[in-house]
């Protein structure tokens, strides 16, 4: 079985599938591929670790179903598989067992992570309006400068919860996250998962600003749905802003055993325009000069948040990076569990021009060590 290359491959995708939005989807992917490599590369021993196991996850993917014509993975498939690096070992081993492992593994995963991007999916917890107090809000706005963080937007923005109001805001929350909690470990290790607990597990924790940042309403719907991910970079940073690097990731269509996965929302053309404008150099893009001027936009998809203090910055820090995890498995284990003919199923006239290749592909440095490796 042979990989494809990165960027010949994509290109003849490109050429024979229906898609709109073909020039950018291009500079995305020059864009991955130029970037730095991402902070959390894993080191020489987690791969000598992990890799026995991907390659264990990869070989139940050679099914005919899995090729194309010429024999090579689906792109899509080969995405999903690259991005294994970012998975916990713990979770690599549970999944490398076999599909129904997997699958059994997602029977626990996909209700809890569904709730913590949205809020309201657990019959044990009472969904409340997730508008922040009357106070809030505005304040919240004021710190992010009454733009969205993203796009630098200045017109249809909210406040929007990192880790959603409705889910860990009650007591009943609380208890619902605990009844979870072999789910918090196993996702997260037990350091995170008792730090997460000690941050969101009573009453009113999720009400502070720095559990907020300032979006679009296209942007809060696909931070919301779990396609859209922040990925807090681990460096040194002066004063109390947060370097964060934005990821997007392809929610599986369909039917996944009984469940299924709702289409994810998608922003509209000019905003994912405007947060990847640098990248292509566009002078036409008037949100663009938004960003760059009030120093929203670092380099590529790499944006600083401001968060007023020290103390507001570390518990930030920490919410994010935990939501990011998060993301991450919820990413992977979706496609490991899910049918190759869903995630190439082509796009029907009621997707609009994202809905079905508008994502981020994977760092290009876990997608090389895959080519690599396995």
């Amino acid at each position: 079985m042979s990989f494809p290359a990165e960027t010949a491959d994509f290109a003849n995708y490109l050429q024979r599938a229906t898609v709109n939005e073909k020039e950018f989807l291009r500079n995305i992917l020059q864009h991955v591929q130029e970037r730095a490599p991402v902070t959390g590369s894993p080191t020489v021993e987690e791969i000598e670790a992990k890799l026995p196991y991907i390659r264990q996850i990869s070989s139940m993917y050679t099914a005919p179903s899995n090729l194309d014509a010429d024999g090579n993975l689906k792109l899509f498939v080969y995405w999903h598989l690259s991005s294994l690096w970012l998975i916990a070992l713990a979770d690599l081993q549970i999944m490398a067992l076999d599909i129904n492992a997997i699958n059994q593994y997602l029977d626990n995963f996909v209700p809890f992570a569904k709730q913590c991007f949205r809020g309201s999916l657990d019959i044990q917890v009472e969904a409340r309006d997730k508008v922040p107090r009357g106070s809030l809000r505005p304040y919240v706005l004021q710190r992010d400068r009454g733009r969205c963080v993203l796009t630098g937007r200045d017109a249809a923005v909210d406040a929007a919860h990192i880790w959603p109001f409705a889910c860990l805001n009650s007591s009943k929350a609380a208890t619902a996250m605990n009844n979870r909690w072999h789910v918090g470990m196993r996702m997260f290790g037990a350091h995170r998962a008792v730090m997460m607990n000690q941050l969101m597990s009573s009453a009113g924790d999720t009400e502070h600003i720095w559990n907020y940042i300032t979006l679009s309403n296209d942007m809060h719907k696909c931070f919301d749905n779990g396609s859209l991910g922040l990925e807090p970079l681990h460096d040194a940073i002066p004063n109390s802003t947060i370097r964060v690097r934005v990821q997007w990731f392809m929610t599986p269509l369909g039917w996944y055993g009984q469940r299924q996965f709702n289409r994810p929302v998608v922003p509209d053309s000019e905003a994912i325009r405007s947060m990847y404008a640098p990248l292509s150099h566009q002078s036409n893009t008037g949100y663009l000069d938004i960003n760059l001027y009030n120093g929203i936009v670092e380099s590529g998809n790499v944006y600083r948040i401001n968060c007023e203090t020290m103390g507001n910055r570390d518990r930030m820090f920490k919410v994010l990076d935990s939501r990011w995890q998060l993301a991450c498995v919820f990413f992977c284990a979706g496609a490991a569990g899910h049918n190759a003919e869903d995630l190439d199923k082509p796009p029907g006239p009621e997707d609009t021009n994202f809905d079905e290749l508008g994502r981020e592909i994977p760092p290009a440095a876990y997608y090389d060590l895959y080519r690599d490796l396995c």
